[in-house]
């Protein structure tokens, strides 16, 4: 105790009053706790609420965005697929665009570069990750023509190869199924005139459910979707930006 002195040494009251008195100046009072005021407690929750509001749509935009990027490489994969298969396709000697020549086991582009994609875990390369419903099903489309079955198309026939898309993104059904093959709505302006080149295509959609387009991302400020051209580059189109000039195929 602190007014115990050392050593077993007996003090009278008078001295250990005045050792005690000692001890208090030498250490000071003993401490004392208290809890958090309430104003306290309401500034540490307020900076706790502005950090989260600040953070969460960070966090938004970079998962945003790393959909948009596995996308883009899911596309990147299919293109390239469509290539190896009309390259090193020993049933394919004049090199047509999948999924000519027309067999049982190619009868649409998709089966066709089956055993042509890089990644062994076909489901997901033909599968967005920012799909709007969850079921796993074919989130992508061809070029109503190069992909088509109604004729054979290389890529030596297409004039501008950096300029026509080959795949891009299409609606999943209402239900979860799966995109139309084919971008079937554009086989008209696949055969338009150069005339029309910059006019802006219709292709209604929203959120990849319905529509021709699924918009499923975001670029410079509105709703994009990713499309892999003939030239097997990859390239995220803004709303109202995709052109006659992206799906014609004659000039």
């Amino acid at each position: 105790m602190a007014d115990v002195p050392p050593c077993g040494l007996r003090l009278g009251n008078r001295q250990r009053r005045q050792y005690s008195e000692f001890v208090k100046t030498l250490c000071g009072p003993p401490p004392r706790w208290r809890g958090f005021t309430l104003v306290e407690l309401l500034v540490v929750s307020s900076i706790i609420v502005i950090l989260a509001a600040l953070t969460v749509p960070l966090v938004g935009r970079g998962l945003s965005n790393a959909h948009r990027m596995r996308c883009a490489s899911n596309l990147s994969q299919l293109v390239r697929g469509v290539f190896l298969y009309a390259d090193h396709n020993p049933r394919n000697p004049r090199q047509y665009l999948p999924p000519f020549p027309t067999l049982a086991q190619d009868g649409d582009w998709v089966r066709a570069v089956t055993n042509f994609v890089a990644d062994v875990n076909m489901r997901e390369v033909l599968t967005c990750p920012a799909r709007k419903l969850n079921r796993v099903s074919l989130c992508y489309s061809g070029h109503p023509r190069l992909l088509g079955t109604t004729k054979g198309y290389r890529a030596s026939d297409v004039p501008r190869t950096s300029g026509v898309l080959l795949i891009g993104e299409g609606p999943q059904s209402s239900g979860g199924g799966d995109a139309q093959k084919l971008y079937t709505a554009f086989d008209a302006a696949a055969g338009s005139a150069e005339s029309q080149a910059q006019t802006p295509l219709p292709a209604p959609g929203a959120d990849g459910v319905g529509g021709t387009v699924a918009w499923r991302h975001r670029a410079e400020g509105q709703a994009a979707a990713n499309f892999a051209f003939v030239d097997t580059h990859v390239e995220t189109i803004p709303t109202n930006t995709l052109l006659y000039q992206h799906v014609a195929i004659g000039y």
